[in-house]
Formats: C-alpha cells, structure tokens, sequence
C-alpha cells in the first residue's frame, strides 16, 4: 500500500471514531447543539431544554416526549418524517396515475384511431371489389348483347321465350 491509501484510511477511521464518541454536554440552546456537533449525533429537547444524544436510526430522543428538533431547529423531527412520508405517498400516486393513464387511456385512443383506420381501409378495399364486379358485370352484359344481336336473339320483351325456327 502506498502512503496515500494508509493516510485516507487512517483519516476516515479517526472521523468515524470522533463521530460516535460526540458530546451533546454543555450546549446551551438549540441552534449551538444541532450545529455545533458533527454528523448530527446531538438534538434538542424544547421540553427539557436539554441537548441529548441520539441515533439516526432512531427517531425519538431519550428523554424528550414531545418536541425533540433533531436536524435543525424550526420544524420538529417528526413532523419532517410525516411530511416526506406523505410526499413520497402522493408521488408514488402521481407516477402510478400517470403509467396508468399512459398504458391505458393512450393505448385505448390509440386501439381505437387503429380500428378506425383498418375500417376505412377495409371500406375502401370492398369498394373497389364493388367497382370491379360492376365493370366484369357490364362488360359481360355488353359482350352477352353482341353476341344475341349477332344471333337475332334480340327481343323487346326479355321475358319471351325463344322460338327455335
């Protein structure tokens, strides 16, 4: 290892240590005991008036039942708990309102503009058989009349019938 590397873990060991062995004694309001301490291991009892040490993992103050301030001094812990509890809620409600209504909604409109689409296009093709059929139709009829007039089959009431001669 070289010197660099001894002297950075060296460092972190004493920080680490100074941070755990933290002394809340002899801090005098709640400003002085919340920012005069390191990491934050020191909160404020209004209560008692008293500045105690705490964990970060805990969220109430040995000793103080009411408001205990453990991060600054103008909101109590807890509250600030409840409120970013309750506003990570409502934007885990936003974002899952918004996947829904993209997944769903959107994909319904859109289904429903492709169905459209593929109706129009379905209209337009039996159109075209339509036009197709109607000028194979005419065109039979014309060479069906060419061939009676060829014939003499020719005959001013279609529902007579044909006399051989």
């Amino acid at each position: 290892m070289n010197k660099l590397t001894v002297l950075v873990v060296l460092l972190c060991q004493v920080i680490f240590v100074q941070a755990n062995n933290v002394s809340c004694d002899g801090q005098a309001d709640c400003k002085t005991c919340i920012n005069g301490t390191r990491f934050g291991h020191c909160g404020w009892c209004e209560e008692s008036k008293k500045c105690l040490p705490y964990d970060i993992t805990d969220l109430n103050l040995d000793g103080c039942k009411t408001d205990g301030f453990m991060s600054n001094c103008i909101v109590n812990h807890k509250i600030v708990l409840i409120a970013v509890g309750v506003g990570v809620g409502l934007l885990l409600l936003l974002i899952s309102g918004c996947a829904i209504w993209c997944c769903c909604c959107r994909g319904k409109k859109a289904r429903k503009l492709q169905r459209r689409k593929e109706e129009e296009e379905y209209e337009k093709k039996r159109e075209e058989i339509k036009l197709k059929h109607e000028a194979s139709r005419a065109e039979r009829q014309v060479r069906i009349d060419a061939l009676r007039e060829k014939y003499g089959l020719s005959r001013s009431n279609p529902y007579q019938k044909f006399e051989n001669e």
